[in-house]
Order: structure tokens, then C-alpha cells, then sequence
């Protein structure tokens, strides 16, 4: 008996060891799932958003693929965000996972309600957009 308890211990600590940074939101962050151009999911994560003024945006991002796509563009891994509130209105933010670059950027264009965050997401290199989607994020 003793040794099923040890094994399922083990099992347990080496499941917990494996688990990915995106499998747990923290509070405040929000939950991230983007979906290609059909519906279906591709990536999914957490990522934060701060408002250090009226006009601006900063933040991390972390995520991770769920599908076989290459198409996600450059939303895996982990990173710094920044961006700003558009010419539209206070609840209209773009969002660039890559601020550092000027080529193979991800853009998330959507509307900021309460705590909700959607709309969509476009992968543009120096060719223009080379894939898009929508993205739903809720705050924890």
C-alpha cells in the first residue's frame, strides 16, 4: 500500500514539474485563446496590461501553441508588450507582442470592455499581413 501512495506522490510532483508557465493565470492577468481565420484555437496563455497613462499600454505576455499550425506567426513563447488607445475611442487598444521589431510583428486590435479584451490579431512582416485571426481574453 505504501508503495502505490509513493508512486502517486511521484506522479504528482513530476506532473506539477511539467506544467507550463500558461496553465495557471495569475490574478489580475488576463486568460488569452487566439483562433485562426476558420474558429479554430491555436495558441492560448495570460498576459498583463498596465495603464501608465491615458494613451499607453504596457505589459507581459506568455503563451503557448494548442494546434499543429505554423500559421500562429510570432505569438508563442513569452515576451514584453506596449501599445496605446486608438483615435477611436478610449475602449479601442492595439497591442504589439514584438514593440522591439519592425518586422514579424503580432498585433492584437480590439476593444477593452470591464474586464474583457477581443477582437483581432494580425502576424504582419515587411510583405503586409501574412495571417490574422480573433482573440478573446478575459481578466482574472
Amino acid at each position: 500500500m505504501n508503495r502505490v501512495l509513493l508512486i502517486f506522490l511521484l506522479l504528482g510532483f513530476l506532473t506539477a514539474c511539467t506544467e507550463s508557465p500558461t496553465d495557471s493565470t495569475p490574478n489580475g492577468a488576463y486568460s488569452y485563446m487566439s483562433f485562426d481565420s476558420s474558429g479554430t484555437a491555436i495558441v492560448k496563455g495570460w498576459f498583463t496590461l498596465e495603464m501608465s497613462d491615458s494613451s499607453h499600454v504596457t505589459g507581459e505576455w506568455h503563451f503557448v501553441k494548442v494546434t499543429d499550425s505554423d500559421d500562429v506567426g510570432p505569438q508563442v513563447g513569452d515576451g514584453v508588450l506596449a501599445g496605446g488607445f486608438t483615435d477611436y475611442g478610449i475602449d479601442q487598444v492595439i497591442v504589439d507582442l514584438h514593440p522591439e521589431f519592425r518586422d514579424n510583428n503580432l498585433l492584437l486590435i480590439g476593444k477593452l470592455e470591464e474586464s474583457r479584451y477581443s477582437g483581432r490579431w494580425e502576424w504582419i512582416s515587411f510583405a503586409g499581413v501574412s495571417n490574422y485571426g480573433t482573440f478573446y481574453a478575459q481578466r482574472r
